[in-house]
């Protein structure tokens, strides 16, 4: 959570739908949202909507987002960077395996 009680997921979220709309992203419909888990390991989220995506990547704390096309888009440092990075150690120690 940041300092006003947000949870990260909520801050990052609402950037991804902001970000894909100003690229030109259909995301009145919402975004489909999956975890992402690499060798058990929790390490992060993609976003979908009408017209493009976005993965969140814990570890590197970024944001990548890819047109309708699956082309790289743009690359944006996560909102809360320096929390994620406390999250991320966390969340990738061997003790959090995924079910």
């Amino acid at each position: 959570m940041d300092s006003a009680g947000v949870p990260l997921a909520d801050i990052v979220r609402c950037a991804i739908s902001e970000t894909l709309a100003q690229l030109g992203c259909d995301v009145s419909g919402g975004l489909h949202e999956a975890i992402l888990i690499r060798q058990g390991m929790y390490c992060g989220r993609r976003f979908e909507c009408e017209g493009g995506t976005a993965v969140w990547f814990i570890e590197e704390n970024q944001i990548k987002f890819y047109d309708r096309a699956g082309a790289l888009a743009c690359v944006t440092a996560a909102p809360g960077a320096q929390e994620a990075t406390v999250h991320a150690t966390a969340l990738i120690s061997p003790r959090r395996r995924a079910a």
